[in-house]
């Protein structure tokens, strides 16, 4: 028992722990961890289930909730396919630990996650009033990151945009003088 629950700790920190933005690099790990959990839901009974479910919603609930990623970026479709398959394990284990476990283990989840993004808003604001000098510098170093994830976006699809010309269709009855 202590291992099974080892396990799924272990597994629930894997799915949790990878950047949701890096859909492709871990996409077929996390494929496969939701595919165990689904299958650790229908073989498990109730009362068993029940130790499982907080580590098992964790991850879930982190994919349900970050934001959805424009079709248009990189990795995208993984990342719907993995939301789509999360959202079908979150119903599994609805199902299968009954409506109230489910229900008190969710408000768990909700409650963690909440006191965490607190604590770490909490820690950002006290190290601005301690340390104004530290907090300038991770204020740049993050826009220095983001502007430089930028231009590496433009210089991945200019190639792209070199073999597309648009060439001007002259108006019907307008003739070039």
């Amino acid at each position: 028992v202590h291992q099974v629950h080892w396990l799924v700790r272990r597994l629930s920190h894997l799915l949790r722990g990878e950047r949701l933005i890096d859909f492709r690099r871990h996409y077929v790990r996390k494929l496969y961890i939701l595919r165990l959990f689904a299958a650790m839901a229908d073989y498990m009974e109730r009362e068993t289930l029940e130790e499982y479910l907080v580590p098992m919603l964790r991850p879930l609930y982190a994919i349900m909730a970050a934001p959805v990623p424009n079709a248009r970026t990189p990795g995208a479709k993984p990342g719907a396919e993995i939301r789509g398959m999360a959202e079908e394990l979150v119903k599994v284990i609805k199902k299968a630990a009954g409506s109230d476990g489910f229900l008190r283990a969710h408000q768990e989840v909700r409650t963690l996650s909440n006191q965490r993004k607190q604590s770490k808003k909490r820690k950002e604001a006290m190290q601005l009033l301690l340390d104004p000098q530290a907090a300038a510098n991770k204020k740049r170093r993050k826009s220095e990151k983001k502007a430089e994830k930028r231009r590496g976006m433009v210089d991945r699809y200019r190639p792209m945009r070199s073999t597309i010309r648009v060439r001007k269709i002259p108006k019907p009855g307008v003739t070039d003088l």
